[in-house]
């Protein structure tokens, strides 16, 4: 594949990842709705009656992630003459990838066994199966928060300084991502300070817009030219 044409599917791919996960916001939030996963019985029962909305959602969340790996690439190809770092980056977004994906497969997990089996338990069963429910929402907690600071407070910070140093993004492109670090570098804060909670969505939804809008740059973005030197 040439150089071109990786930048041009990272770019597809940086974009489809922000579509899939705006489809799967809206598919869980309108099928499934607002539910505290620290009530999780109650949880439970949300998935269970609302299978479709979560298998679904989590299946698009799913593909979204797997589709970040290939947007790192683009990035780098596009950026690597920007500095010389750039590597620390993709395999930041290639770990942060990976655990977003793994924790939608645990989910899934959920959705497919978990959720109906607790419902068709019998009362004698159903503490045991809230234990592993929770436990596998503590996992699910973890493995998101080392995800995201790898892939925005790692990846992207990377990334966006790198485009600042060129000419291939708007500036405020660059600055937008900066401003997704912050907020991924404060949720980090969030065992810490409760209050600090909302940062990590505000961190998802600021550097996955970077993502898309990135997207669309390294879909614009033409190979600089190479000059011979005359003989």
């Amino acid at each position: 594949m040439t150089n071109t044409g990786l930048v041009k599917v990272g770019g597809v791919s940086a974009v489809l990842a922000l579509v899939l996960y705006i489809v799967a916001a809206i598919v869980y939030f309108a099928g499934v709705g607002q539910v505290d996963s620290d009530d999780t019985a109650k949880f439970l029962l949300a998935v269970s009656d609302n299978r479709a909305a979560y298998l679904t959602s989590t299946w698009l969340a799913l593909l979204g992630a797997a589709l970040l790996i290939p947007a790192a690439l683009g990035f780098f190809q596009a950026l690597r003459e920007a500095a010389a770092v750039l590597w620390i980056a993709v395999a930041a977004m290639f770990t942060g990838a990976l655990l977003f994906m793994a924790t939608a497969i645990i989910q899934l997990g959920v959705g497919y066994e978990l959720a109906p089996g607790y419902v068709e338990a019998s009362d004698a069963t159903k503490p045991a199966l809230t234990v592993i429910a929770s436990t596998l929402d503590r996992i699910n907690d973890v493995a998101n928060e080392i995800g995201l600071i790898l892939l925005f407070g790692i990846g992207v910070l990377l990334f966006a300084l790198a485009s600042l140093r060129t000419s291939i993004a708007p500036k405020w492109v660059g600055w937008l991502g900066l401003l997704g670090v912050i907020f991924a570098w404060l949720s980090a804060l969030e065992p810490v300070v409760e209050a600090l909670g909302a940062q990590n969505g505000i961190a998802f939804v600021i550097s996955m817009v970077w993502m898309g809008v990135m997207g669309v740059v390294l879909l614009r973005w033409r190979e600089p030219a190479t000059t011979t030197s005359p003989s």
